[in-house]
């Protein structure tokens, strides 16, 4: 186990923030709360294996995971193996380390054609999923018999690897679903996906939705669409927390869009939410739309207003996390060594939300595999995900903003909190007048171009406006010459008036006071 300081971990890439256009990369707001990158935690190594898949569970104790283990053959004549097989591994770990479970053992890769088996061997899909109490792991897989016979289950299973039910599948779903993925309800007791049913007096698939009761095993169709046309599918989105009903996307006769439904579960009939781009997300309540490829990526709303762009065209949107309005983007990077000599391409993870600010997203992952989706908690207070084939996990701390992350976020300040910043906003420009002067023999700026000219003294570009506002609240009083003013302790340079009783003066001799109007 490895652990990274978050400074360390994102210094290397400090020039690359401003793509992203944040002031902080360490740091963001999201819904009036500070979130810090913590501790990350490297789980596995390289002798374990390349990891190809990881969930990790929604109250962030463990990650399932799957990784590829190479089989070398000594003797490439035997036909119990191939020369380039593999070993699949499902496996659960701790978040904060020590020796995974491991759960399954996939061997399908070792089977070569017309071989005999003497035993039984599991094909699993990546496609197993956490029930929302982190109590149970539902994995789909195939059983694959002597004689090459193949029989679908459903496995549920606990983090410490006791199998809780096996449910034989009696629909072919598994493997040939168009389905994302399988969906637990939120009290943990069903399982819902998509599959395809091929209809006879059609010569059509039917999509059909299903769920499963893990406790008496059987399943029940909720719904049936209509047949499908060529190259059309159902994606589910997932369900909707009171559990009455569920959001999908169905894709009719326009290969360029997708419908977005509700499907309720008492019968009901279903809900057309609206339309969206192919290769859009729906966010999981069903509110935003975030582009998945292209140029130019935006999040809108469902109902087609632009929310906030992403990035530039070296950056990538990888999904929505669990909290909708929070969702992950991936950028291509580049690092030299200081003398230039060198060039690395890195991979890195960010998280973004959909709230305009100057604090709207923040650096994860330093170097992440674009192939292995992130994985969050429920809360976003951990992410997993897979860097050069290891897996890891980051924590995210979240606290109450200071009173300058505040301002830059646009959240509502008290009197206390504005009078604070615009102290320091003074400070700031009396130093830049002090810098001024020593440049210009003495001189003070013009009064027509004050803000221009004290700009390039300035570590805070924003120090004349209104914290949180574009509102310029900057008055200057010019005076000709430093050396000419005989009182400059009780002389005024300028003030910042936010509206109150009181506004705080910078003064010539570069102290600053709030002081009362009258």
């Amino acid at each position: 186990m490895l652990r990274l300081s978050a400074i360390c971990f994102c210094m290397i890439i400090l020039c690359t923030a401003s793509s992203f256009g944040a002031d902080n990369i360490h740091t963001m707001v999201f819904r009036g709360s500070a979130i810090d990158l913590g501790d990350t935690t490297r789980l596995t190594g390289p002798s374990d294996g390349q990891v190809t898949h990881a969930v990790i569970s929604p109250n962030g104790r463990y990650v399932a995971y799957s990784n590829s283990i190479e089989i070398v053959v000594d003797d490439l004549s035997s036909e119990s193996y191939k020369s380039d097989s593999n070993i699949e591994r499902l496996s659960v770990i701790p978040t904060s380390g020590g020796r995974p479970v491991v759960l399954l053992e996939d061997r399908s890769g070792l089977i070569i054609e017309d071989q005999e088996l003497e035993n039984p061997t599991w094909f699993f899909v990546h496609t197993f999923t956490w029930s929302p109490d982190s109590k149970l792991l539902a994995v789909p897989v195939v059983q694959i018999k002597p004689g090459l016979s193949e029989e679908e289950f459903l496995l549920i299973m606990t983090p410490k690897g006791e199998l809780v039910k096996q449910l034989s599948v009696p629909f072919c779903s598994l493997i040939s679903s168009d389905s994302n993925g399988f969906y637990w309800s939120p009290d943990s007791s069903q399982l819902t996906w998509v599959f395809m049913d091929y209809d006879e007096t059609v010569e059509a698939n039917k999509a059909k939705i299903i769920t499963f009761n893990v406790g008496t095993g059987k399943h029940r169709i909720i719904a049936e669409l209509p047949q499908q046309e060529t190259n059309s599918r159902l994606r589910l989105i997932g369900w909707s927390s009171n559990s009455s009903l569920m959001c999908m996307a169905y894709k009719g006769s326009n290969a360029r869009m997708e419908e977005v439904w509700e499907y309720y579960l008492d019968g009901r009939e279903p809900k057309l939410l609206g339309d969206v781009q192919q290769w859009n997300e729906v966010s999981p309540d069903g509110v935003f739309v975030l582009t998945l490829r292209g140029q130019g990526s935006k999040v809108k709303t469902l109902a087609g207003e632009d929310v906030r762009s992403i990035g530039n065209d070296s950056d990538w949107p990888v999904g929505w996390t669990p909290m909708s309005g929070l969702f992950c983007c991936g950028r291509r990077e580049y690092i030299k060594d200081p003398a230039g000599a060198r060039e690395k391409e890195l991979y890195t993870l960010w998280l973004a939300s959909v709230e305009k600010h100057a604090l709207n997203n923040m650096l994860i992952a330093i170097d992440s595999d674009p192939f292995v989706m992130p994985s969050w908690t429920s809360d976003c207070s951990k992410v997993a995900y897979a860097c050069d084939y290891m897996l890891y996990v980051s924590e995210l701390i979240w606290r109450e903003p200071t009173t300058f992350e505040k301002a830059s976020a646009g959240i509502r300040l008290s009197e206390e909190e504005e009078q604070e910043i615009l102290l320091n906003n003074g400070k700031e420009i009396a130093i830049a007048f002090f810098m001024y002067n020593n440049d210009w023999d003495e001189k003070f700026p013009n009064s027509q171009t004050v803000q221009d000219d004290l700009l390039p003294y300035l570590k805070i570009k924003n120090v004349f406006s209104r914290p949180g506002t574009d509102q310029v609240i900057f008055n200057y009083y010019p005076q000709p010459n430093l050396d000419d003013i005989p009182e400059p302790q009780d002389t005024i340079l300028g003030t910042l008036d936010a509206g109150y009783s009181w506004q705080v003066a910078i003064f010539a001799d570069g102290h600053v006071e709030v002081a009362d109007k009258n």
